[in-house]
């Protein structure tokens, strides 16, 4: 995973000393969400299928982040590091937690607990 995330985000870095040199300051949320998707794109690849579904998401919000003006670089930090990624870690969470018969954190287990003492058996 770390042999595909690393080049792309090397690239982000290059491409950041540039953009700052060229006075693109408001291109750098783009810039970043569309290498970063890219890494976790290529990383996914040895990984869940969610997660390179995860990098495209993030790569559309860079290509929207490049695009569109509005709502403004700090918004698009937001909406792609923060809310794609609480949408795809949600999803995950659900997928491996829920579907698999764990109940919510605070809600009562059903069965018996860990280190519960069988009824039938005669060890102390």
């Amino acid at each position: 995973f770390a042999l595909s995330l690393a080049p792309p985000l090397a690239a982000g870095a290059a491409l950041t000393l540039l953009f700052l040199r060229a006075g693109l300051l408001d291109s750098l949320p783009g810039l970043w969400l569309l290498l970063y998707g890219t890494g976790v794109v290529t990383g996914g690849a040895f990984s869940e299928r969610i997660v390179p579904l995860t990098g495209l998401a993030f790569m559309l919000a860079g290509v929207a982040a490049l695009a569109l003006p509005e709502p403004g670089p700090e918004a698009w930090m937001a909406i792609g590091f923060g809310g794609i990624h609480i949408a795809f870690g949600s999803l995950l969470i659900w997928r491996h937690w829920w579907l698999a018969g764990h109940p919510p954190m605070g809600a009562p287990r059903r069965g018996p607990r860990i280190g519960a003492r069988d009824a039938g058996s005669s060890m102390p």
